[in-house]
């Protein structure tokens, strides 16, 4: 246990932050607030509960730090330095907040998560519902000569003119982490302390992606930092960069940059202007129907600043008009942007003297010019050019692919773009999960090397290219090609593939839509009741193996659910839990637990729901659910990624039920998961958990909470051996149409009922929390303890709990404290008297019964 009280409020504040989903961890006590060494681990998986004992109960750190990220449920931390809260940006943000419509935001973020720290900054946390981004500084400004560190200092006296700069808002996302309260002593070099101000981890504001969205922009908008002032891209010569001038003129690029409208850069590709945000622009990137991926306009120098990754954009860098144009029309062909924009009367016209011959070279395309006659003359000074520089012009053309048109990039770039060109309607890179196939019917995961056969296939293509083409141009492809026949290139081209429209699709997009059922016949739109075409762009991966016939009918199933639930009002429940499970969306926070005795056909039925429903139906380990140890289950997780009904089978005599994690899963939070050797993802949940169990696994009594989410499903009825159909579950398979309809039955009448529980299981749910409830089994056991008079020894009725839980075969493990807060809970009043504290209004009988006194003592 805690040695002190300091460490004493240090143990509460890890338990809080662990009962609540955030992955927890030690910070190191010399002063540099980093984690402890081995921290990486809980960047994917949350420590076990025994872990964070072990580590606040019994070593006793001075510092706690919360990972952030999609491992504590998309935490995100928004941070003020302490130069920032001086100079009056708290204020400014708040103001800005108001001043664009969003204070009721601005009040939940504060009021959530909202502490200090000792170098007097703030710390807000909140949860982003939605893509999580890195660690990002969002407001910044350049440092003051009176505030230079002597190594600065010494620097801009070599380097006069060196610009330092100084964060003042600032967010830790995924992968980062968060010293916090109530961390103190040698946590921080100053040894000061982390102070909780507002809320606290059970108080943690949850919004959505397009208010974390908001947040950025609107912080963005304190920056103080000039912008660069050259585009972020590798750049040509200057005079190729935005264009030919004189010398006293004006290039293109410089030009367009002042008269070019950001709507007409953006719009024609797709970008949506949302919002204003000062003097600045709001933008949603292509493909995505919330949230803000990029501002224009909010910091010196009007430039474009992007937020999203998935965007053909470097994400936090300024872009100019012309740069954004050079990437978006061009390539990011900064030369060929600039001859386009002169084109197009952008910039001050350079005569075509002979010593500007070279930019003629540079602005000559064969293709375009040619061919050459009498009428239309090679380039030159004097109406026509011949010899070497006609060999020049000869050499640079760019070849017009038919199929893959101008083709400007070289190796393996060259070969990821054919492939998007070529497979861009069959294959789709889906991130955190892989490569996938679209089959005529779903997008099916490549699982047999598909994707790497497609690339092969573009090699074989590009072989047959070389005896038609000449020159440079089949050097060029022949040498490309050698840069992917390999296995690492053929990746290359892949993994450059991933990240390019139209084969890159964000994980959470996958099976997105939660009331599309992708069956054998088509989806069917589970609310509108109708059947339409499968169509690739719904990104659905999963398919029924049943048909969609809502009449079909079986008389082999409809005796079966007879058999095994012989009253009506339990079949019909049954088809109200599973019809709901039809449907992606957690309506209903509800683990549905199906118990009894073997031989009573929750099996059988089961393997009939996982059959009809196929990739929409799973089994997952019973250590999803239950206690176990050091148990990587995040792989297991990834499963429930749109999947509509889980099933967890082979629960043990004696299993507890991990009810944090059951909480979690039945919750509706986003759920964090990876598969082996990928990146972790976060998704919105889809299905919906179903526990078959011979022995019920043991609950915690007390907590509200996870009974409201338990249904205990009694299967009373046990077949005869003399009864059973040994061929009865390939007859089942046989009828998945049947089966699936009696689901859609079941989801009709759930849309105009809700599951309304029959009294039979609400009485079986009712006998398992009263069985489960141990401390109220003990206070009612007469020959334990009396109540309503009398007073007991704090200690001493808990020796006496703990001596009745041995007796009666009960393992329960609750400390004293746990004791004390499940009797306050219940109405029980503790208090202090000079011999020590005592219970009021309960006595102890037994061996120890005079350690009570009566009402009259």
């Amino acid at each position: 246990m805690p040695v002190n009280d300091e460490a004493a409020r240090l143990y509460e504040a890890a338990q809080a932050f662990a009962a609540n989903g955030f992955s927890v961890v030690p910070a190191r006590a010399d002063g540099t607030k980093a984690p402890i060494s081995a921290w990486k681990i809980y960047q994917t998986e949350r420590p076990t509960a025994e872990q964070v004992n072990a580590w606040f109960a019994t070593e006793a750190p001075q510092g706690i730090g919360v990972v952030t990220g999609a491992v504590s449920g998309g935490l995100e931390m928004l941070e003020f330095e302490g130069r920032a809260v001086r100079e009056g940006f708290v204020q400014r943000l708040a103001d800005a907040f108001e001043d664009h419509g969003l204070g009721e935001l601005w009040r939940r973020l504060v009021n959530g998560y909202l502490e200090s720290t000792p170098s007097n900054g703030l710390h807000i946390l909140y949860r982003v519902d939605g893509e999580l981004r890195g660690n990002t500084k969002l407001a910044r400004r350049p440092a003051r000569d009176d505030e230079l560190t002597e190594s600065e200092r010494a620097i801009r006296e070599r380097q006069p003119g060196k610009q330092f700069v100084r964060v003042l808002i600032e967010t830790r996302g995924e992968g980062g982490y968060v010293v916090t309260a109530p961390s103190a002593g040698r946590t921080h070099p100053s040894g000061g302390a982390w102070t909780l101000l507002a809320g606290g981890p059970e108080t943690v504001a949850a919004i959505s992606e397009e208010e974390r969205d908001a947040v950025h922009a609107i912080a963005s908008l304190l920056d103080a930092m000039p912008a660069p002032a050259a585009p972020p891209a590798p750049a040509p010569s200057s005079s190729a960069l935005s264009g030919p001038r004189r010398a006293d003129g004006k290039r293109p690029g410089d030009d367009f940059n002042e008269r070019a409208d950001w709507r007409e850069i953006l719009a024609p590709h797709g970008w949506t202007a949302i919002t204003s945000y000062g003097r600045g622009l709001a933008w949603r990137r292509p493909g995505k129907d919330r949230g803000i991926s990029a501002t224009t306009g909010t910091r010196e120098g009007d430039n474009l600043f992007v937020f999203s990754s998935s965007t053909e954009f470097e994400p936090e860098t300024p872009y100019s008009k012309f740069g954004a144009y050079a990437l978006l029309e061009h390539g990011g062909d900064h030369a060929a942007a600039a001859r386009e924009l002169a084109r197009q009367g952008y910039g001050d016209p350079m005569p075509r003297e002979d010593d500007d011959i070279v930019t003629l070279i540079a602005d000559y395309r064969p293709a375009v010019h040619g061919p050459f006659t009498a009428d239309n003359p090679r380039p030159g000074a004097a109406g026509g050019t011949e010899g070497n520089l006609a060999t020049v012009h000869e050499l640079r053309p760019v070849p017009v692919h038919p199929d893959y048109g101008h083709e400007q990039h070289r190796g393996q770039l060259r070969f990821a773009h054919r492939f998007t060109a070529r497979w861009g309607g069959e294959y789709l890179h889906v991130h955190g999960v892989g490569w996938h196939h679209y089959d005529g019917t779903r997008w099916a995961q490549c699982l047999d090397g598909g994707e790497h056969r497609a690339v092969l296939a573009l090699v074989s293509e590009a072989f047959t290219e070389l005896p038609e083409m000449t020159g440079d141009a089949r050097t060029n492809l022949f040498k490309d090609i050698g840069k992917v026949e390999s296995a690492s290139g053929v990746r290359g081209v892949l993994d450059l593939a991933s990240n390019m429209h139209p084969c890159t699709l964000a994980g959470r997009e996958l099976d997105a839509d939660p009331r599309l059922l992708n069956t054998a016949t088509g989806t069917v739109h589970l609310e509108a009741g109708t059947l339409a075409p499968p169509d690739p762009a719904d990104h659905l991966s999963k398919v029924t193996r049943a048909g969609f016939d809502p009449d079909a009918r079986s008389e082999v199933f409809e005796e079966f659910l007879e058999r095994i639930q012989p009253d009506g009002e339990m079949r019909a429940f049954l088809a109200r839990q599973l019809g709901y499970a039809l449907l992606g969306l957690v309506r209903e926070h509800v683990l549905f637990i199906w118990h009894g005795l073997g031989a009573n056909g929750k099996g059988t039925l089961r393997d009939a729901i996982l059959h009809a429903l196929g990739d929409y139906a799973i089994e997952v380990p019973a250590d999803l659910l239950l206690v176990t140890r050091n148990a990587n289950l995040a792989p297991e997780r990834m499963r429930l990624k749109g999947a509509r009904i889980a099933f967890c089978s082979e629960i043990g005599e004696g299993a507890k039920l991990d009810e944090p994690t059951m909480k979690k899963l039945t919750g509706g939070d986003p759920v964090n998961a990876k598969m082996l050797y990928r990146n972790p993802i976060q998704f919105d949940p889809t299905h919906t958990l179903f526990m078959l169990t011979n022995h019920l696994p043991q609950v915690r009594g007390d907590d509200p909470a996870t009974w409201r989410r338990i249904l205990a499903v009694p299967f009373d009825v046990i077949i005869p051996a003399e009864e059973r159909d040994g061929e009865l579950p390939e007859k089942l398979k046989g009828i998945p149409d049947a089966i699936l309809a009696w689901l859609w039955r079941g989801w009709q009448d759930y849309r105009r009922q809700g599951l309304n529980p029959p009294a039979s299981v609400l009485a079986a749910t009712r006998k398992y929390q009263l069985d489960s409830d141990v401390l109220a089994r003990f206070l009612a056991d007469e020959e334990a303890v009396v109540l309503g008079h009398g007073s007991v020894n704090s200690a001493v009725l808990y020796k006496a709990f703990t001596q009745w839980c041995k007796e009666q075969g009960e393992d329960v493990q609750m400390t004293n404290k746990a004791f004390t807060e499940a009797l306050e809970g219940r109405g029980h009043r503790k208090k202090r008297t000079n011999t020590g504290a005592v219970w009021e209004h309960i006595m102890i009988t037994g061996k120890d019964a005079g350690e009570s006194r009566s009402d009259g003592w």
